[in-house]
């Protein structure tokens, strides 16, 4: 089964964005990272409640027909098993089910939830991946989690005194308003772009200047 990664952002996708970056590269020192993760929590929480809701719903469906078809049969001491025998089966059934395709769990994780995690991983992300080692002190991590339909930005010191939070809360809307209109591909390059401008507006490239990161990061 092809991972959320796979099928939103497929290699040859991936190989235009390296190629956006490495543009980028040739106009500023600074160190612009696109990573992208298929999540950045796995939610267990969300997955059981899932599973939890499903089942009482069928069980009481259950429940309610034999309710129903028994009112003129008159009941039987089996009856009573029906709900808790037929909420067990769905609740394995369903639990199985979300495990192999877990944007099922979607609709039960809540919007504040997903925004914190995603910060928490893409700040993670940013010092992992040594970008608070770049020698301007201008790395830019644009996170991208695919799950959550989130992007979030993490600018070292260097380069965010010098453009602020309003930049890139732009930079993030660029790329949602492209995520919702167009290709996840597309989307990103624009926003990549414009990062692009603001890192050579304020670090334009100088001669000896090397990439001291890599042009594009995938977790699935």
């Amino acid at each position: 089964m092809r991972s959320i990664v796979d099928r939103y952002l497929p290699e040859s996708d991936r190989e235009r964005i390296r190629s956006c970056v490495r543009g980028i590269e040739t106009t500023t020192s600074g160190q612009l990272v696109p990573m992208v993760v298929g999540s950045s929590h796995h939610y267990p929480g969300a997955g059981l409640l899932l599973a939890q809701v499903a089942a009482f719903v069928v069980a009481f469906a259950a429940s309610a027909i034999v309710f129903f078809s028994r009112l003129w049969k008159g009941f039987q001491p089996v009856d009573v098993w029906v709900f808790p025998a037929v909420f067990g089966a769905v609740f394995f059934a369903v639990a199985a089910l979300e495990r192999r395709f877990p944007h099922l769990r979607q609709f039960f994780v809540h919007k504040s939830e997903r925004e914190e995690e995603v910060a928490e991983a893409a700040f993670t992300a940013f010092h992992r991946h040594g970008l608070t080692h770049t020698r301007g002190r201008n790395g830019v991590l644009i996170f991208i989690s695919l799950f959550e339909r989130k992007v979030h930005v993490v600018a070292d010191e260097g380069i965010h005194r010098k453009v602020g939070d309003e930049a890139w809360r732009k930079a993030v809307d660029i790329m949602v308003s492209g995520f919702k209109s167009g290709s996840a591909a597309d989307a990103i390059c624009e926003g990549l772009r414009y990062c692009g401008r603001l890192l050579a507006e304020h670090f334009p490239r100088k001669p000896g200047d090397s990439d001291e990161l890599e042009t594009l990061i995938v977790e699935k």
